[in-house]
């Protein structure tokens, strides 16, 4: 009893007092992540070196299917004309090739994954770290990145998204942040 006693008087006591409030409401925002890693700068050039390279594999992709390709036509050309030895040949060079193909199909996957983490990891970086410090300098308590239908609603005036993205491109208008602008 004494103990129930005890923790009534606390509770009165707590709800008789204010809570504490900080000095100002908290500032709240959200950007809409995929459209500020679309408009901003340094990761459209990550995105284009990627696209550049994939290009380059794609190319070398359809080498080797042109070369799978040929070896099929001689094949059908001339498998009926040839000895044994020289069936076995062409069968050998159609299931080399038809290998290299898988091959560096599933390389270039691989490849591709690697390459666009090490492109884009450093974009996402500079990115978290501008996103702290302009919080901090305007005030922010909370920016929400989003992705879609991740938020449901929310008042237009809380998306950040314009204002961040134009501060981004110009803190690394040349490729490298500028320490003057926030």
């Amino acid at each position: 009893m004494c103990g129930m006693v005890w923790l009534l008087a606390a509770i009165g006591c707590s709800m008789s007092k204010p809570p504490l409030q900080s000095q100002s409401p908290s500032k709240i925002g959200y950007v809409e992540t995929s459209k500020l890693m679309a408009g901003f700068s340094v990761a459209q050039n990550a995105r284009e070196e990627f696209v550049t390279k994939q290009k380059e594999w794609d190319h070398h992709y359809k080498l080797l299917q042109e070369s799978l390709a040929e070896a099929n036509e001689l094949m059908k050309a001339q498998y009926d004309s040839v000895s044994k030895a020289g069936k076995a040949a062409l069968r050998d060079t159609i299931r080399k090739r038809n290998l290299a193909v898988q091959q560096y199909s599933e390389q270039v996957k691989s490849l591709a994954v690697e390459e666009e983490k090490q492109l884009m990891t450093p974009v996402i970086v500079d990115v978290q770290d501008f996103m702290t410090m302009w919080g901090k300098q305007h005030g922010y308590s909370l920016i929400l990145g989003t992705i879609p239908g991740n938020i449901l609603h929310a008042d237009s005036s809380l998306n950040l998204t314009a204002q961040v993205l134009a501060d981004l491109n110009a803190r690394y208008s040349s490729g490298t942040p500028n320490k003057q602008n926030p």
